[in-house]
This record gives C-alpha cells, structure tokens and sequence, in this order.
C-alpha cells in the first residue's frame, strides 16, 4: 500500500497564528485535532525517512490581518518572514526515478513521521519558534557589481553590523489546500531565449536592442550570461525532479522566437507541430515531450534551444500569457517558473527599455528602436495577477531564478513584486561574479531549481521582526530607506531539534566560488501620484518598480531648454547629454531621431 493512503492528514495548516510575540501558537484552520500524545492511535507509515538538511529560500515581507500573516508586496509590511525548507532523505529510493516515487522531499506536518513519530506544529513534542534561531551578520544595500563585503563596518542607511532578530511564529503554507502528500501539482517552465543570453548584443554597453538597431561583435561571450547554456540544463533538472503525475509543460520568450511565447515540445509521431496543437497536448506528465529520453539517446526539446538566443525580452508578455493558460488548468496547485538573465527589454514604458543605440554602421547615427510587437507592460501584467489573487480562482504560484547578465546586474523588484504576489520565490544568483566555465555556475542553478521544487507542495516559515529592514527611518531604528534593496547575510538553525540528525544549519552570505547566497529583500516606496516626472532633481518613487529612481533624463528638453538636473540642453534633443557626466545608456551626445 501506498504511504501516502496511510497518512492521516488532520491541519489545514497555513501560517500559523499567535500573539504578536506570543509563545501559544493557534490553528484557525482545524477542522478535527489529534492528541500526539498517543502514539498508538497513529498509524506509522511504510515509508521512513530521516531529517537531512534545513535550506534557507527567501524573505517575504508580510504583515498581519485577522490572526495571519499575508504577504505585503507594496509598501505596507510590519515583519519579515523568511522562508525555508526541512528536506528529508529520499522516500523508498529502491527506484531512484521520480516517475515511480514521490520526490518531495520537503518534510510536510501532520504527514511525515521521523522516528515513528509525526512532525507536527501541534501537540506533544511538535516544532516550535523555540526550536529555531536566526542569526544575523550584516545588513547591506544591495548593489548587483560586487559580492558580499567580508566586512560589515555600519555606515548610515546602506549597511549595519549584526541587526537584531527576534522570532515571532513558526508556521506552514500548504500549496496544497489538505490534500496531501502526492496531489499532483502542475508546473509551466518559461525559458529566456533574449540576446543577452547568447551575446547577441551591443559589443560595447551589453544592452539588448531589436536587430539593426546597434552593432554585432564577435566576441560574443564576453556579454552572454549564458554561454554554455546552463538554463537549459537547470529547466531539465527541474523537470526530472517532479513526480510522474506532475504534468509539466515549457516555454520559450524572446523578441526572436517564433512565436516569441512558444511552447518547447516535440510529440513523438506529430509533424505539424503548430502552437496551438502543441499549448493543447504537451501539458502532459510524459516528460520526454520536453527533455527527450536519454536512455534511448532522444535529443529533447529543450535541448534544441541551445543557441538561439537573440533580441529584446518580452519577459512580462510571457507570464501574461502563461498565467492566463495555467490558472485554467485543474490541478489544486500550479507553477510557473522563470529561468531568466533579467528584466523586460520589449516594453518601451519600462525604466529598463533601451530606446536607442549610437551606431556607426555606414556612417549611420544613433538609431531609435519601438516597442517590441504585441508587448504587455508590467504594470497591466501585475494588476492582472492582483485582481486574480484576490478573487481566490487560482492557486498559482510564480517563481523566478534570475541569474545575473552584463547589461543588467540588480536584482529586479518587478519579479520580486509578482513572487510575493503569488506566493512563488525569488532567486537571485550573481553570475557576473561566478566563473563562467567552472562547474560553480551549473551548481548554482540546479540547486536553485531544487530549492524551488522543494517548495512546490509548501514551505517553512518564521515571522521576524527585523527592525532594520521594517522600522521607520525617521525613528532611527531602521537603517534603510523605502525603495532599496537590501541583503542580509547569516543563518537559520535549529536548537536542540527533535528532527535529530541531519545539517541543521543554514548560512546564507558568500559561498563557494564567489556565489552571493544573501537573502534579498526590497523595502517598497509609494508612488506620489501629484509629483512630477521631469521637474524634480530629487529621487522620485517608480510605479512600476516601486523603488527611488532619480528623475528621467532631461524628459522636459524642448528646443534647447528646459530642466536638467544633470547636464544641458541642446537644441535637437530631448534629454540631457550635454556636458552630463552620466547620459542616458548607449547614447554620446544626442537622442535619436
């Protein structure tokens, strides 16, 4: 019989609640309890398995309603919650093939036993906060051209030594909904097929452009983030890691794609692969449509996309288009997972649209470049998924595995911003710093998937209070400013675990080979709707990253006047590059046509 038949699933459990610093902690969520205290009345199950290592995610911003705490993805958060996993040993490996076994090997309460007894949030002998502890080493704005300082010295709103920490709940989110161990969970995969992921860029700035709109080099991989194409390789170890009744289907973005929002699949005995008849059939538990069948030799889909990358990124069209196809799928919870080099390159309203390129192609001047075709804007993309989260129709879940590229280094609050809308996870990995033919970078990337997979079913979590990261600034009990990003180095242990063996601690700060395993947490600022866009030399906060931003670049130069706050007007342009020691990227001394 299987395990999963002869565990007796009792909680409902989402984020536990408690007293703001409470030690009680309160199901609200129960519909029948257990007294563990009595083993007999529990039935052990067949499969065993040992506690093997505690892996820190992320951090949330959330803030209390009712008796939870709820994500707060714009501005509004009171605490900090960092997510984690508690990973078991492998379940019943006699056939080491997710195909045939449960490969979840996040630990679930109230369903796995360790030593014949439940891990449990309720009871006798349950987890606790006590049992946690978070350390915290420093405190640092995040800056995405250098790795973690080694040193902590403070210095006033960009870093602190040692920030206070102080648990306030332990608690579990089941994705789900007290089904169990074993539902099928669904997952979409969206692979970055843009530019920078292959070199195909501008020689000089990095910066991705539509074709003829800049110059090639040829030394392409001294700007691809993804020579060796190891997304690829991390979306296949993603997808030989779900269990067989997991249905899994991937997609391609790019401006050169065709369509540029594609589904990745081959359908054995099927010429006519059209979009439509693939978006229809390859939705499927049978993984090889995508990554083929190694013991046969079957080259997969995926791998076909090794170098084809090249244009601009229509990353925002993608998810709209993939939220729309899987929240109309039928499984209790659906994932869509980004694997990307970075932000939307398509949509000429974002801060990160590069309008032209300053050229010398036969004595051609600077070049303009438009939207890409059929571009949805970030802004429509997030308000989409907000009105969708809070009618309750989907369970889905975005995550992102963002891994650094020349041209665009930070870490990006719009995919911070969508993961805490959905409850997905951001990971964020600094490949500028990571050696580009070790094995470090392939490293990275698939234990990021795995940490993603992990969480599919649920995830850990304590509620903290982090008065650096959540007070107010004016008080002088925050360090950081509302609209930066910050990341914070130290760990997540367990004392005197009841778990017994196994690594149960988590660092997260600089690892091996330069890798920034920080946790990365965006303080969001609130737009001010009456100030404006050109005439303030002061930060202003962006409504689409909800960051400080200084002003657009001279956006009020007509005719040879106007305010710049850095730099001048000349007649003919429309921003400030004259005598501006940091002109708009690309440009030398004056804007497109």
């Amino acid at each position: 019989m299987k395990a999963r038949n002869l565990l007796l699933f009792v909680v409902l459990l989402t984020l536990t609640a408690c007293s703001d610093g409470g030690d009680t902690t309160t199901d609200t969520t129960t519909d029948t309890t257990i007294d563990t205290t009595t083993d007999t009345d529990i039935p052990v199950p067949e499969v065993t398995i040992l506690f093997n290592k505690l892996g820190s995610v992320g951090l949330t911003p959330v803030k209390k309603m009712g008796d939870q705490w709820v994500p707060a993805c714009m501005g509004d958060e009171e605490r900090i919650r960092l997510d984690f996993v508690l990973q078991s040993t492998d379940r019943n490996s006699k056939e080491s093939d997710c195909s045939k076994e449960d490969c979840d090997l996040q630990i679930r309460p109230d369903e796995d036993f360790i030593a014949a007894k439940p891990v449990s949030l309720t009871g006798d002998g349950a987890l606790t906060k006590e049992h946690f502890e978070v350390t915290s080493d420093c405190l640092s704005l995040h800056n995405g051209t250098t790795i973690a300082s080694e040193s902590c010295e403070p210095m006033p709103n960009r870093q602190i030594e040692g920030p206070s920490v102080s648990i306030k709940e332990l608690g579990f989110t089941d994705h789900l909904l007290g089904k169990g161990r074993g539902t099928p969970v669904g997952v979409a995969i969206l692979i970055d097929q843009s530019g920078s992921t292959s070199g195909l860029v501008d020689p000089d700035s990095c910066l991705e452009g539509k074709a003829g709109s800049h110059d090639f080099g040829t030394n392409f991989s001294t700007c691809a983030s993804d020579s060796n194409s190891l997304r690829l390789s991390a979306a296949k170890n993603l997808i030989q890691q779900m269990n067989g009744t997991d249905p899994v289907i991937v997609f391609s973005f790019g401006e050169n794609q065709t369509p540029n929002v594609g589904v990745v699949c081959d359908v054995p005995g099927v010429d006519d692969e059209t979009n439509p008849f693939l978006l229809e059939n390859c939705y499927s538990t049978d993984k090889s449509y995508a990554i083929g069948d190694a013991a046969s030799g079957t080259l997969g889909a995926v791998d076909k996309l090794q170098g084809k990358g090249g244009g601009r990124s229509n990353l925002w069209t993608a998810v709209d288009q993939v939220w729309d196809y899987m929240i109309e799928k039928g499984e209790t919870a659906r994932h869509i997972v980004v694997i990307t080099d970075g932000p939307d390159t398509c949509d000429a309203e974002s801060e990160a649209f590069q309008h032209c390129f300053d050229i010398e192609v036969m004595g051609a001047g600077p070049a303009s470049q438009a939207a890409c075709t059929n571009t949805q804007s970030f802004v429509a993309v997030r308000t989409k998924i907000e009105e969708s989260v809070a009618s309750g129709k989907p369970n889905s879940h975005v995550s992102f595995l963002h891994f650094q590229s020349k041209a665009y280094p930070d870490i990006d609050p719009r995919m911070q911003q969508v993961s805490c809308l959905t409850g997905g996870q951001y990971q964020f990995l600094n490949f500028n710093q990571i050696a580009p033919n070790g094995s470090d970078r392939k490293k990275a990337l698939n234990n990021a998937t795995t940490r993603l997979r992990y969480t599919m079913g649920g995830v850990w979590s304590l509620v903290a209070d982090i008065a650096a990261l959540t007070g107010d600034p004016s008080s002088g009990d925050a360090v950081v400013n509302k609209g930066a990003t910050y990341s914070l180095a130290g760990s997540v242990s367990m004392k005197s675990s009841p778990l017994k063996e196994g690594e149960s601690l988590s660092s997260f700060g600089t690892g091996a080979g330069n890798l920034d395993e920080r946790l990365h947490f965006t303080r969001s600022c609130v737009p001010d709707p009456d100030s404006g866009e050109g005439d303030d030399c002061g930060f202003r906060c962006s409504a689409q990253t909800r960051t400080r931003i200084l002003p657009a670049h001279g956006s009020s130069c007509v005719d040879g006047t106007g305010v710049c706050c850095v730099g001048f007007c000349t007649v003919g342009d429309s921003l400030c590059t004259e005598q501006n020691p940091d002109p708009p990227p690309g440009l030398s001394h004056s804007l497109c046509p």
